[in-house]
């Protein structure tokens, strides 16, 4: 092990910038409290190495929380060299064959201030899996899994950029501008993957779906030689399930994951567009005979419709899911909401036309202010106003 990790070392100082005594000091090299990960640094970036070190174990912990991959002591620990290098992005990654036996991870950040966070998640992930799969005794993978779904799993482990990401996507599935299921899980997959946000939010389906398994299952199988995507078929009553049915547990999580409130009071623009969803009345959910009952009306068409019991009963109710939608976001929406809201109970209460016309003129206007901070990309958290009235449950 001793020999291995010499070796190891004086390969990242020989692609660093030229050594010095003063690089090669114990000083210069620090190791995590478990022995996981060992850190060197050229003489002019020692400074950086526990925040690196601090990055690497903040990493190794989401990545096994999130994957329920277990790994307890390595064999063999993961060496990282910090070069002294000028606006150099790369993330530098080896994995070899050590002198006593067994497989190590090289790792080099030339530039530890610039390098590419992105590129530094997906190499540790790689480096991680490789350690269990090593640890299960595997001798090599018989299947591979493609090289997004360790860069998407990599970025959803760490939370920083969640949020962002799932918003993106949505954003981009609510315009249909998604490839379709199938396509996503191709082999070679297509070029719409290569998009960070997008890896992110497919290995999240992969192990949030309904049904869906750890890592670990996934891996076993493919070293089983199991090839993709026929992996993702859950091996017991799912079996004989296809792409069709992975297909539409796609879109029936996007539209769950659509109304989760991941952080309280926070509105992120694609769920401005989410919202302006809920303002259309299907008749025919709820019972109401008439034209093309399937079509969604607008509110603004509402205001045509006779007030009988049946259609105050689809008001009403319409109010209360405009508001129940928001619940959790911020003060700005759930405002919006309450004027939208207030303007079906007055269209349904049989109030003077132009009271329930300066409702609906409210409420529009404040929608469309609320699309053009989300059309800018504006995240906001205003707090919800005291006078806002309570969500009345029906």
């Amino acid at each position: 092990m001793k020999a291995g990790l010499l070796a190891g070392l004086l390969v990242l100082a020989a692609r660093a910038a030229p050594p010095t005594a003063e690089a090669w000091l114990p000083r210069a090299t620090m190791v995590s409290r478990d022995q996981s990960v060992t850190i060197t640094a050229a003489p002019a970036t020692l400074g950086y190495r526990g925040a690196v070190l601090i990055f690497v174990d903040r990493f190794r912990r989401d990545f096994l929380r999130v994957t329920q991959l277990e790994l307890g002591r390595v064999a063999s620990p993961m060496l990282i060299h910090l070069g002294d290098a000028t606006n150099d992005l790369r993330v530098l990654a080896r994995h070899g064959a050590m002198v006593t036996g067994g497989a190590q991870t090289w790792l080099e950040l030339p530039d530890p201030e610039h390098a590419n966070l992105d590129e530094l998640r997906t190499a540790l992930a790689l480096a991680l899996v490789r350690q269990w799969r090593q640890a299960q005794g595997a001798a090599g993978a018989a299947c591979e899994p493609p090289e997004w779904l360790l860069a998407g799993v990599a970025r959803h482990a760490d939370a920083s950029q969640r949020m962002l990401d799932f918003d993106q996507v949505q954003m981009q599935w609510l315009r249909g501008r998604i490839p379709p299921l199938p396509e996503l899980l191709a082999d070679p997959p297509p070029a719409a993957l290569q998009q960070r946000a997008l890896q992110a939010v497919m290995a999240a389906w992969l192990l949030e779906r309904p049904g869906g398994e750890p890592l670990g299952a996934l891996l076993r199988r493919m070293d089983g030689g199991t090839p993709w995507p026929a992996v993702l078929y859950p091996a017991t009553n799912n079996a004989a399930k296809g792409l069709s049915d992975l297909a539409a547990e796609w879109d029936v999580w996007q539209v769950r994951v659509m109304r989760e409130i991941r952080q309280a009071g926070v509105t992120m623009p694609g769920l401005v567009r989410a919202f302006r969803a809920q303002l259309l009345v299907y008749p025919g959910d709820h019972g109401l005979t008439m034209p093309e009952g399937w079509r969604g009306r607008t509110l603004r068409e509402c205001l045509q419709w006779p007030i009988t019991p049946a259609v105050q009963g689809a008001l009403r109710s319409q109010g209360t899911a405009i508001r129940l939608f928001t619940v959790g976001r911020d003060g700005a929406l759930q405002q919006v909401a309450a004027d939208y809201a207030a303007f079906c109970e007055a269209l349904a209460g049989g109030r003077a036309p132009l009271t329930v016309q300066a409702l609906l003129t409210k409420a529009e206007e404040g929608r469309r202010r609320l699309e053009a901070r989300a059309q800018s990309g504006a995240i906001w958290q205003e707090p919800v106003p005291e006078t806002l009235p309570v969500v009345p449950w029906r």
